[in-house]
């Protein structure tokens, strides 16, 4: 029995975060940086409430190789918990939503949460028709085993 493996890739990832007036944009840059080295954040100057300032740090990267890497800087502690919780991360789309504690990023450790202050990293799936296409076609091949039409 065969059955249809999609080796789903992520074409982008895109990462946002909050950084407080009380806290240092040096410290929050250099702990999102720790998961995605080289990274440049966009800087988007905001008010709060009581006009205190807020920083919002974004990025958005597109390179394989370093979205490949991201996933195994999380660590397989992480990453367990992602597959454990999985349907409740990725909407229709399939994009994949992850909420990293900025807190304990920032003292080293990496860890999931639900929501406040976290970073926001959002996986945007390929799923063009291309993609469909050529592994519909693989699954089809796979089947046939020997008898794989040469002119495929």
């Amino acid at each position: 029995m065969f059955i249809l493996t999609l080796r789903i890739m992520f074409h982008q990832v895109e990462v946002s975060v909050f950084c407080y007036g009380t806290e240092s944009p040096e410290k929050v840059t250099s702990a999102v940086a720790t998961l995605f080295p080289g990274i440049r954040l966009k800087i988007e100057r905001k008010q709060g409430h009581y006009d205190t300032p807020i920083l919002i740090l974004s990025s958005v990267i597109s390179a394989s190789e370093q979205i490949d890497a991201f996933f195994k800087r999380l660590g397989g502690e992480v990453i367990n918990e992602i597959l454990s919780t999985l349907e409740k991360r990725v909407d229709e789309r399939g994009v994949l939503y992850i909420r990293l504690d900025k807190q304990s990023l920032i003292t080293g450790k990496v860890r999931l949460t639900t929501g406040g202050d976290s970073i926001l990293i959002k996986c945007k799936p390929e799923m063009n028709q291309r993609f469909l296409m050529e592994n519909i076609r693989r699954y089809i091949i796979s089947l046939m085993g020997e008898q794989t039409p040469t002119n495929i």
